[in-house]
This record gives structure tokens, C-alpha cells and sequence, in this order.
């Protein structure tokens, strides 16, 4: 991650543009199609010439994933010492390193170090290629390296920060242990992937209790091993689809044998079109008071959509608002389902409220919630 630092000496008002990408195409010209689809704004600079001699230009408040730089509109021909390649992230509190007699592994450990930094940026990153900002999934490769003292310190810095920033409005629960492949948690020490490689939404749909019943309860452990403790489970994908009667009775076993939880809850679900849409009870046993509650998101992801654009103006907030709930109270898919006295269950990804900089999907979430305190008044309680 970083940028280009840019050494340029040309006529006022010319314009250079810097085009970054992961990949060339068969021209040999930078590809950023990949940008272009998943965001809509490929990643580029551009500097616009004051014209009074050498100039160095590098920008600020952002990051790029960089392997191939692209230089257009450059007054004359640039030279490798124009341009420099500026890499970027957290300073590191390394507590190991690793070397040997054997080239390919060293080779290894140098691309685990390269992806490990390269996904600090103030919070662990997600997928550099596509979608780089803060994660916090705590079974990405650099968070299982913290764990293994690669780095305690950050790794004390970021639950620190979850503690003092989320907890006291956010739940926090595991989504399993990676979601994506299984990992066995049979070991002592440490988890290993399963090979051949076996997603965990596949692999959960013929797991029997006992098995279903570890694997939940290693991911509420991790959690609670740093002091957060969960009160229940979100699904990665479609985990415990079709296996729906063992996965209510395992989360509730694992949360009795982990955190001695005996009414907990699963999500799993969502319906976009019923009304009502209520949470359901999955399992009941009056007697020991125990339940597992399925809950379930009665609304899209609309935040989503706003991937197609950086902009922040009210105009472009109250369009996505609107489909949540209008201004007035009276449609949005929120709308209906308190009009039809449904638990108003909606969800999102935490970090497209706050993505690469952009505060838009946060502003359109305070402006719906601004909706309902006008429109609503006193007739809805929010609970965490």
C-alpha cells in the first residue's frame, strides 16, 4: 500500500495523471477494470502543474494498493528517478523474525511479512485487490499472527480500541472462525486449515452436534479470551442452512459451555418482502429456561449502493435514506415494517458506513435514524 511520489518540472496548468493497479493488461497498459467494478472510481491521482520550476507531488489522506504505476500527461519524458514508489503503513512492533538455510522459505516468510504489513493502516485492512479498509474479522492473516506474537502490541491496540469505540454500542460476535475455510480446532496451541480446502458454509451443513458444538465454541473462546464476550452467533454466508435444528442447539450449547449463556440468538436470515417479519424462537425448553432465537433482517443492505459513489452532499444521503424510511415516515422498507408492527431488524457491514474515507454510508445511517426519532417519536425502542 502507498503512492507515488512525483518529481515534475512543466508549463502552468499542465495535468499529470498517476493510474494505479494490481495488474497489466495484454496492451501492457495498467488494468483497472477491477477497480471500475467494484467501486466505480478507479484508483488515480492527478496533479495540475503550478509551473514555477521542479515540483514534488505526493498525496495525502489515502493509499493505494500499488504494484504497476501508470504516469499520462507528463511534460516531457520521465526518468526513473521522477518517480518513487512510497510504501506506506503502521509502524510495527515486530517481537520475531524468521531465517534459514533455505531460499524458499525465506522467500515465504518475506511475502507473509509484505501481506502482513500491507494490511496496517491505522485497523487491519480487507482484500488489498479490491476492498481495502478496516477490518476487524479476527481470522485474517494478520490477525493470526498477532496472536502468535508477531506483533502483541498492535494486536493489544486494536481490541483496545473495540472495547472503548464499539462495545458500548455494537454487540460483537464471531461470524465463525474464518468465513470462508474450515479450520480444525482438534489441535492443541493453534487451529490448521483443513485440506483439500472445505468452506465452512458447505462443511456446517453435515455436522453433527458435537462437531458443530467445538467449532462454535472455539470462536466464542477467542472472543472471550480478550475480554469480549458474545451473547450469540452471525452466520458467514449461509452457515447452518440446512442444518438448522443442530446449528440452533449447538450455538445455545456452546454459549452455556463458553460463556454460561442460557438465552441466545443466531443470525442467519433475512426476508425483504413479508410483513410482519418477527424474530422466531428456534428452540425452547421452559423447564431449564433455556431458548435460541432466530433473528431475522426484514431490510437490504442499502448502504451497499453507495459504493457507486464518494459523494456527501445532502442530496445524494437523502436519496439512500429514502429507501429505508422517507422523510416523512409515511414508505421505505423500514416504513412497512413498522407500520406492520414488525421488530424493525435491519443490517449492514460495519465498515461501508466508513469506506476508504468516505462517511457516506455513516451519514445515510444517522439521517435514518434522524427519520425515525421525527417521525416515530416515542414509538420505538432501540436495543443493543
Amino acid at each position: 500500500m502507498g503512492w507515488v511520489r512525483l518529481h515534475v518540472k512543466g508549463p502552468r496548468g499542465a495535468k499529470v495523471t498517476i493510474k494505479y493497479s494490481d495488474r497489466l493488461s495484454e496492451s501492457g497498459l495498467v488494468d483497472q477494470k477491477r477497480w471500475i467494478r467494484h467501486h466505480h472510481s478507479p484508483e488515480t491521482d492527478f496533479y495540475i502543474l503550478k509551473g514555477d520550476g521542479e515540483e514534488v507531488y505526493e498525496p495525502r489522506f489515502t493509499y493505494h494498493p500499488v504494484r504497476y504505476v501508470q504516469v499520462e500527461g507528463y511534460p516531457g519524458e520521465p526518468t526513473l528517478n521522477d518517480l518513487e514508489g512510497r510504501v506506506v503503513h503502521s509502524a510495527l512492533d515486530l517481537a520475531g523474525d524468521f531465517h534459514c538455510s533455505n531460499s524458499l522459505l525465506n522467500a515465504i516468510h518475506q511475502n507473509v511479512h509484505w501481506t502482513l504489513t500491507n494490511e496496517l493502516y491505522g485497523m487491519p485492512l480487507d482484500c488489498l485487490h479490491r476492498e481495502y479498509w478496516a477490518w476487524i474479522d479476527p481470522a485474517t492473516v494478520a490477525s493470526s499472527l498477532y496472536t502468535r506474537g508477531y506483533m502483541p502490541e498492535r494486536l493489544s491496540r486494536l481490541i483496545a480500541t473495540i472495547k472503548e469505540e464499539i462495545v458500548p454500542n455494537f454487540d460483537i460476535t464471531p461470524e465463525m472462525l474464518t468465513h470462508n475455510q474450515v479450520v480444525n480446532v482438534e489441535g492443541i496451541g493453534t487451529s490448521d486449515f483443513i485440506y483439500p480446502a472445505t468452506f465452512e458454509t458447505e462443511w456446517s451443513k453435515s455436522q453433527d452436534k458435537e462437531t458443530l458444538t467445538r467449532y462454535i465454541s472455539r470462536a466464542l473462546e477467542i472472543l472471550k479470551n480478550v475480554g469480549l464476550e458474545a451473547s450469540g452467533v452471525t452466520s458467514p454466508g449461509d452457515f447452518g442452512s440446512g442444518n438448522e435444528d443442530n446449528y440452533a442447539r449447538t450455538v445455545l450449547e456452546a454459549e452455556k459451555l463458553v460463556n454460561h449463556i442460557s438465552l441466545t440468538w443466531y443470525f442467519l436470515h433475512t426476508d425483504y418482502t413479508s410483513v410482519p417479519v418477527s424474530p422466531r424462537i428456534a428452540y425452547l425448553d421452559g423447564q431449564n429456561r433455556e431458548a435460541v432465537v432466530n433473528i431475522i433482517s426484514g431490510c437490504p443492505d442499502y448502504v451497499e449502493e453507495t459504493r457507486d459513489g464518494q459523494k456527501e452532499d445532502p442530496q445524494w444521503i437523502s436519496q439512500f435514506a429514502d429507501w429505508y424510511v422517507s422523510e416523512d415516515g409515511a414508505k421505505g422498507r423500514l416504513a412497512e415494517l413498522h407500520a406492520s408492527g414488525s421488530y424493525i431488524v435491519f443490517h449492514t457491514h460495519w465498515w461501508r458506513l466508513h469506506r476508504k474515507g468516505s462517511k457516506v454510508g455513516m451519514k445515510v445511517l444517522r439521517e435514518v435514524l434522524h427519520r425515525f426519532r421525527s417521525s416515530y417519536d416515542n414509538g420505538v425502542i432501540w436495543m443493543k
